[in-house]
């Protein structure tokens, strides 16, 4: 597939493709993505074969991307780290990418 595909589809919100964008582009060695959509929010997990990107670096990369991206719903994405063939989630954020509409909010 190539690169204009990839991208058509990553801008339409297709999680492989979201995948692939962030497997090709990341500057954080042998760590790869896997994002899927769960409850209608993404989920960007990302593996690392042995030490984790620290979380602040990786969040400032991930959230330029998206950001960059510019899909048309996808308002947060929420991030997941392990190791590779590891149970625990060494850390977890959620990028919020455009403000929360007022009808989303919770009314006391």
């Amino acid at each position: 597939m190539n690169w204009h595909k990839i991208l058509k589809l990553a801008k339409q919100e297709h999680p492989l493709a979201i995948s692939m964008l962030v497997d090709q582009a990341c500057p954080f060695p042998k760590t790869t993505s896997k994002a899927l959509w769960r409850s209608g929010q993404l989920e960007l997990w990302l593996e690392a074969q042995q030490t984790p990107p620290l979380r602040d670096p990786c969040l400032a990369y991930l959230q330029t991307g998206f950001q960059n991206l510019a899909t048309p719903t996808i308002n947060q994405v929420h991030v997941f780290c392990c190791i590779t063939n590891h149970t625990n989630i060494v850390w977890h954020q959620v990028i919020q990418l455009k403000a929360i509409p007022a009808s989303h909010l919770m009314q006391p």
